[in-house]
């Protein structure tokens, strides 16, 4: 199973250069599974980060960067029973 998650503000905002490179950690049924970075990817259009070889159960991705005094927070939880989800990473900034 696999999971690709992007991070999106409120604003629709699909891009935060300063989050390049940055880790998005998972949670399976509440232990640590590992983490993925953000990439760019469709031609440096987007950010992901790209989770592999998931197993079925209760998820929760989270990022949480403090960048420049700007926190980025996202967490995601979600149940993960299908071969392929996309994800949106709704970020809230704080200052």
């Amino acid at each position: 199973m696999r999971a690709d998650l992007w991070p999106a503000a409120q604003s629709g905002i699909v891009y935060y250069s300063d989050l390049l490179g940055k880790p998005v950690y998972a949670f399976r049924d509440g232990l640590y599974a590992g983490q993925g970075q953000l990439v760019l990817r469709h031609s440096g259009a987007y950010l992901y980060a790209d989770f592999y070889d998931l197993v079925s159960g209760d998820w929760v991705f989270v990022l949480d960067e403090t960048i420049n005094g700007v926190r980025y927070y996202a967490e995601l939880r979600t149940r993960l029973d299908r071969n392929r989800v996309n994800l949106t990473l709704p970020i809230l900034l704080e200052k």
